[in-house]
């Protein structure tokens, strides 16, 4: 039997063991985020010399190569994590074939000894019905052991195909899990931007810069956050569990409406998630203000790419944008993190822009926007 070759399907190229392989060189890219913001103080000093401060253009060269190299050795990482998943998913089905092509022989080997069987045991009825005295009976003892070594030979083959039918089911267990498997690395564009800029994550007034308001940057937070829980945390289906903080059970404007903490900004979460409908509902709460999607480049960190289609539609959609060219939301058949050019045909209809005036409801007016009360 050829079994052996199939009994170590764990033993692969695990994108697993890529990302293990790779935690060093992110330690070493939050060592950049640390250097980067070193230069802050520099960048930010009352020091003024003819008029200017002689630090600024020197220590933003600075940050921006610290920033530049951080993101291109998370973007090697990133590439290499996925190369290994797409290597391993080409062996497994590599695998896969082989034994679903085994499968096939084994089933037509059975299907000729089953009629093997049925041809000796036949003429054996034939000739034991005969006289004893008919020299053709002498035959009956051949065709007897003939049946026994083909009854065995079945047995054996019954043995072998219960043991591809289970190395199959095996490797395509492997191969949903490799499909599902989140690359954390990914998670690391986003971070790595709010590592860089902490300012904007930790301030309490609602400043937009180019990365975004601060209630929009730990929007991005809480979908990273959301996007790491474990996958027995998460439930996939129209409409939203709002009742819930460290695990998610909802559809893509719910993923939304959890990672801005849209309940303790004052949304009426019985309004439901269709993105059109609660889009509309936040921007005429003043929490959102629609703009135009005029492409990926304009898009800050916190905004919510919509989909809009007809308001009935069921392909509307919604996702929330990390920067760096990353989305997050809760589609089912891309996972929570992905690249915004697994949807560059979507056709984006607008983009919801958090509104750093607006006015955090008075009966909770102690609490921070975008906090959990």
């Amino acid at each position: 039997m050829e079994i052996d070759r199939f009994t170590e399907v764990d033993s692969l190229l695990k994108p697993e063991e890529v990302i293990t392989a790779v935690e060093q060189v992110i330690l070493e890219v939050n060592g950049l985020a640390d250097g980067a913001n070193a230069l802050n103080p520099f960048i930010g000093s009352d020091i003024v010399i003819n008029g200017e401060n002689p630090f600024l253009p020197k220590a933003n060269s600075i940050k921006d190569g610290y920033t530049e190299a951080g993101k291109e050795m998370i973007s090697i990482c990133n590439d290499a994590v996925e190369l290994a998943r797409e290597e391993a998913l080409n062996e497994l089905n590599t695998l896969l074939k082989c034994v679903e092509d085994r499968l096939v022989v084994l089933e037509s080997m059975i299907r000729s000894k089953n009629m093997l069987c049925d041809t000796l045991r036949d003429r054996i009825s034939v000739l034991q019905s005969c006289d004893c005295d008919d020299p053709s009976h002498h035959d009956v003892t051949s065709l007897n052991a003939a049946l026994s070594r083909a009854i065995d030979d079945l047995a054996e083959l019954g043995v072998e195909k219960d043991m591809y039918l289970t190395k199959a089911e095996e490797i395509r267990d492997r191969i949903v899990s490799v499909k599902n498997l989140t690359n954390p690395v990914s998670t690391k564009f986003a971070e790595f931007d709010l590592a860089i800029h902490p300012a904007e994550v930790v301030s309490n007034t609602s400043t937009t810069s180019s990365f975004g308001s601060a209630t929009a940057m730990r929007a991005c937070q809480k979908a990273l956050e959301l996007a790491s829980l474990d996958p027995s945390k998460v439930k996939y289906g129209k409409g939203w569990d709002w009742t819930l903080k460290d695990t998610f059970h909802g559809d893509c404007m719910g993923f939304v409406l959890q990672a801005y903490d849209a309940v303790s900004l004052g949304y009426d979460h019985y309004k439901g998630t269709n993105p059109i409908i609660a889009g509309n509902n936040l921007m005429e709460m003043g929490v959102f203000e629609k703009v135009p999607f005029t492409g990926v480049d304009s898009l800050l960190p916190g905004d919510v790419v919509v989909y809009a289609g007809d308001i009935n539609d069921d392909n509307a959609h919604a996702e929330i944008y990390l920067g760096d060219n990353q989305l997050a939301s809760a589609p089912q058949d891309k996972g929570m993190l992905h690249s915004y050019y697994d949807y560059a045909d979507k056709g984006w209809s607008y983009v919801l822009r958090y509104n750093p005036d607006y006015t955090y409801p008075s009966s909770e007016s102690d609490t921070e926007p975008g906090t959990s009360v």
